[in-house]
C-alpha cells in the first residue's frame, strides 16, 4: 500500500520527540526515551505508531501526577495542540490523537479504505474507478490522484465545509465510498473472503485507535453484515436506547401477532377435535351400518347360492333341464360375488379403523389348509381345474386360524378365478430357517393362470388395483382383497410376496407365520428336510421378492360363506372335474 499512496506527511521528528518529553517530564521513574537520531531512521507509519504508544502509556501518569495542571487527558491534549501548534498538521497515526474530530474521522475512514483496497489487491486504476463513481460532488472529488498528495487536498477540500455539517459530510461520502469498495470485493472475491477482509480491518483500526471517541462513528458505517455482533459495543448510549426501544415495540408486535395466532390455533385444535369426533361417530356409524347389511344380506344370499348349487345338481342329472341349470349357475356365482364383497368391505373399515383384531394361538397348519381344500373342492371342480391339497405333517403355526383361513380363500378365490379350465392349483407349505436363524412357516398357492406382468408388481397390494389382464379375465372386483390378506398375515408378524416368470406363465403366491411354540419342526437342524411330499424344512435365504414384490393381480375372493375350523378329513390329493365354461366373477 505503501507503493500505491505514497508516504504521508507527519509531524517532524524532533517536534515529536519534544511532545513526548513534554508529557514525561512530571511522571518519576520514565523508562528511556528514543532519541531524534532514532526516530530519523524509522519509517513514518512505524514512527508514528512508536510515539503513539509511548504518549499513551505516559499520558495518564502525567495527569496524575501533575496535580492541578490538567483536569483530564482531554485537557493534557488541549494544551499540547496550543503549545506545539498542531492544529494545521495533516493527521498521521500520532498527530490524529490531538487534531479535531473532524480531522480524526478523515484519518480513521482513509486508514479503513485504505487497508480493503491493499487487501483487495487493486491497483490505483481500479480505486479510482471507485472514487470517480462514489466521490463526485463531494470534497473527496478533489483527489484527482491516488496518492499522499491526493489525500492532503481532499483533507483541505473537507476543511473548507461548514464546520457544522463537516463530520457528516465525511462520515457520508466514505460510507459510500466504502459501500461500493465492499461490493466490488464481493464480486471479486465472494462475500465470505470480502466480509473477512473488511472485519479484520477494521478491528485493526479499532485496536490502534480505540481510544478515539470518534471510532464508534466509524464502525457504524460499515456494510451490513460486517462485524454484526460487535457494533453494539460502538453504539452511544442514544444509540442503544433508541435500539432497544425499536425492539421493544418489534416485540411487542410480535407478541400481539403470536398471541393473535396462537388464539387462532386453539381455536382450529378445538374445530379439529369436533371433526375428529365427528369422523370417529361417522366412522362407527359405518361399521355398524356394514354390519347390519351383512347380517340383512349374508343370510339370504347364502341361502340362494344354496338353492342354485341344488338347481344346478338336479339339472345336472336332467339333460331337459340344461337352461335351468345355465341359469342357476349364474346366480350361484352373483350370489357369491355380493357375499365377497361385503366381507372385503367389512374387512377394509376394520383394517383401516385398527379394529380387525386376532387372536393367535398355536395351531395345527393342516386344519386351515385341508379345510380350504374341502371347501374349494366343488369351484375347482366346475372350473375343471386340479385343485391339490399338500397339507400332511403340517408344522404348528402362531397364529389366528379364522384369519388364517380368511387369507387362505382370498388366495385361492383368485387362484381359481385366473386359471384357464384344465389348470392346477396347488397349496404346500414349507419350514425354512432365515439367514438370521429364525425359522418360519411358508405357505404357498401356485397355479398355472395369467401370471402377473413386471410392470403390475410393485401395485399387486394396493387398495382398489386390478391389472388389465385380471379385468379381462374377471371383469368383477374391486381389488382390495390382496391389500387385506397382506395386512391380515403382517398383522401376525409375517410377509406376504409373490413370484411370476411373467404374463401367462402362472404365479406363486406366498406368505409366513411363525412358528408355535415347542413345535417339533422348529427343533431340527436347519438343513434337515422332510421325507414327507407335503412339507419340507430347508435352510434358505429371506425369499426373493420381486422389487416392490406383490402377489399377481388378482381378484377380490369370496366363493362361499365362510365355513368353521375343523379337524380336516384326509387331505385332498388331485380334484379334476368336466369343463365348465364360465368361472365365477370374484371380489
Amino acid at each position: 500500500m505503501a507503493a500505491l499512496f505514497g508516504k504521508p506527511k507527519t509531524i517532524d521528528p524532533r517536534q515529536a520527540l519534544e511532545i513526548i518529553h513534554y508529557v514525561a517530564k512530571p511522571v518519576p521513574d520514565v523508562a528511556e526515551m528514543p532519541d531524534v537520531a532514532h526516530l530519523k531512521n524509522l519509517d513514518n507509519t512505524t514512527r508514528a505508531n512508536l510515539l503513539r504508544r509511548l504518549y499513551l502509556d505516559l499520558e495518564p501518569r502525567a495527569v496524575k501526577h501533575a496535580t492541578g495542571t490538567w483536569a483530564d487527558e482531554a485537557a493534557l491534549r488541549r494544551d499540547i495542540v496550543e503549545k506545539f501548534k498542531l492544529k494545521k498538521l495533516i493527521p498521521d497515526g500520532f498527530t490524529v490523537l490531538f487534531l479535531p474530530r473532524s480531522a480524526q474521522l478523515f484519518w480513521l475512514f482513509r486508514k479503513l479504505v485504505e487497508e480493503l483496497w491493499d487487501r483487495a489487491e487493486w491497483a490505483a486504476p481500479e480505486v479510482q474507478s471507485i472514487l470517480a463513481e462514489t466521490a463526485k460532488d463531494t470534497p473527496l472529488e478533489e483527489m484527482h490522484i491516488v496518492s499522499d498528495a491526493g489525500w492532503q487536498a481532499a483533507f483541505q477540500a473537507f476543511e473548507k465545509v461548514d464546520e457544522a455539517s463537516r463530520e457528516q459530510t465525511i462520515i457520508s461520502t466514505f460510507q459510500q465510498v466504502l459501500d461500493k469498495a465492499y461490493r466490488e470485493f464481493v464480486k471479486q472475491y465472494g462475500e465470505s473472503r470480502a466480509r473477512i477482509a473488511l472485519e479484520e480491518a477494521a478491528r485493526a483500526l479499532n485496536e490502534d485507535f480505540g481510544m478515539l471517541e470518534v471510532i464508534p462513528q466509524v464502525m457504524q458505517t460499515l456494510p451490513k453484515g460486517v462485524l454484526e455482533e460487535e457494533r453494539i459495543s460502538f453504539a452511544s448510549r442514544e444509540e442503544l436506547q433508541e435500539t432497544v426501544m425499536r425492539q421493544m415495540q418489534e416485540l411487542r408486535g410480535k407478541n400481539m401477532a403470536l398471541a393473535a395466532e396462537a388464539k387462532q390455533l386453539h381455536e382450529t385444535i378445538r374445530r379439529l377435535e369436533e371433526s375428529k369426533d365427528q369422523a370417529e361417530a361417522m366412522t362407527r356409524a359405518q361399521q355398524d351400518f356394514i354390519q347390519v347389511v351383512m347380517h340383512q344380506f349374508r343370510t339370504p344370499l347364502a341361502a340362494l347360492r344354496w338353492q342354485a348349487e341344488a338347481l344346478i345338481d338336479t339339472a345336472s342329472e336332467h339333460p331337459e333341464m340344461e337352461d335351468l341349470g345355465t341359469n342357476a349357475e349364474v346366480i350361484r356365482q352373483r350370489s357369491a360375488f355380493l357375499v365377497g364383497q361385503l366381507e372385503n368391505i367389512f374387512d377394509l373399515l376394520a383394517l383401516q379403523s385398527g379394529d380387525y383384531a386376532i387372536h393367535p394361538e398355536d395351531i395345527d397348519l393342516s386344519r386351515p389348509m385341508s379345510s380350504i381344500c374341502t371347501e374349494f373342492k366343488k369351484e375347482a371342480e366346475r372350473q375343471s381345474i386340479l385343485l391339490e391339497c399338500k397339507s400332511d405333517q403340517a408344522p404348528m403355526v402362531h397364529a389366528d386360524a379364522d384369519a388364517v383361513l380368511r387369507v387362505l380363500r382370498i388366495l385361492l378365490t383368485n387362484a381359481i378365478n385366473y386359471t384357464e379350465p384344465e389348470g392346477s392349483v396347488t397349496v404346500s407349505h414349507e419350514v425354512v430357517t432365515r439367514s438370521g436363524g429364525e425359522q418360519e412357516a411358508r405357505v404357498h398357492v401356485q397355479d398355472t393362470g395369467i401370471g402377473i406382468r413386471p410392470d403390475d408388481r410393485p401395485k399387486l397390494f394396493t387398495k382398489f388395483f386390478r391389472a388389465k389382464n385380471a379385468v379381462h379375465r374377471v371383469a368383477d372386483g374391486a381389488g382390495i382383497a390382496l391389500f387385506i390378506a397382506k395386512r391380515i398375515i403382517e398383522l401376525h408378524g409375517g410377509r406376504m410376496w409373490a413370484d411370476s416368470p411373467g404374463e401367462g406363465e402362472g404365479a406363486t403366491f406366498s406368505f409366513s407365520l411363525p412358528l408355535g411354540q415347542g413345535d417339533p419342526l422348529a427343533e431340527k437342524s436347519s438343513g434337515a428336510a422332510s421325507a414327507s411330499s407335503g412339507a419340507a424344512v430347508a435352510k434358505a435365504p429371506e425369499p426373493e421378492k420381486p422389487k416392490a414384490a406383490a402377489p399377481a393381480p388378482q381378484a377380490t375372493p369370496t366363493p362361499a360363506p365362510k365355513p368353521p375350523v375343523a379337524p380336516p378329513p384326509s387331505p385332498e390329493p388331485s380334484v379334476a372335474a368336466p369343463k365348465k365354461p364360465e368361472p365365477a366373477p370374484q371380489p
